[in-house]
């Protein structure tokens, strides 16, 4: 055992350093946070600064990646979730769940608009239906986005305007309000 005070190989039985009488159990118990090189005897202490700098490097890493690849918004939630009319309960994801059969989801980005595309076969028919909706980050507020309808397509025949998808999806809404159970008879797909 070497000696935490002067580097001193001791036997490994000893209580007392043999050269400058320091309590080796002491200094043994109290060396946790050092080591000492046995062939130089030299003690040195560890540094706690690497675990430090390296969680500092980790979260620097993911908070670029964070601001670079992700504003940290769910886009398909948000859609899901939104209620676009104004004391209207309703939102996208009741009402396109109730009159498209198993819709399917996703997310496309172009820059940083977010295309949200919602498709499946329209209940009651065997017309397929693809709704998209454009959600765009607010400038003024970066966790809010703006939701606006791009476009519906029954069986590849696509609306021409936002507003033409806009009053589809109005039709779609006001079913749902007044509770009908499918909408094949006005979609006319």
């Amino acid at each position: 055992m070497f000696c935490q005070k002067c580097g001193t190989k001791n036997d490994e039985t000893a209580v007392f350093c043999s050269k400058c009488g320091a309590d080796l159990k002491k200094e043994a118990a109290a060396s946790v946070t050092q080591t000492q090189s046995p062939v130089t005897g030299i003690t040195k202490k560890k540094s706690k600064k690497i675990p430090i700098i390296l969680a500092a490097v980790i979260i620097v890493i993911v908070a670029i990646y964070m601001m670079t690849n992700s504003s940290g918004v769910d886009y398909e939630a948000t859609v899901r979730t939104f209620a676009p009319l104004q004391g209207v309960p309703h939102t996208y994801g009741n009402v396109l769940s109730k009159y498209i059969v198993s819709p399917q989801w996703s997310v496309r980005r172009e820059g940083d608009t977010r295309y949200v595309n919602i498709s499946g076969t329209i209940k009651g028919t065997n017309s397929r239906m693809v709704v998209t909706i454009r959600a765009v980050p607010d400038l003024n507020d970066p966790g809010m986005v703006i939701i606006t309808p791009e476009r519906v397509t029954m069986d590849g025949m696509l609306t021409t305007s936002s507003d033409q998808a806009g009053e589809v999806l109005m039709d779609m809404f006001v079913a749902y309000d007044e509770g009908w159970d499918d909408i094949s008879h006005f979609l006319n797909p």
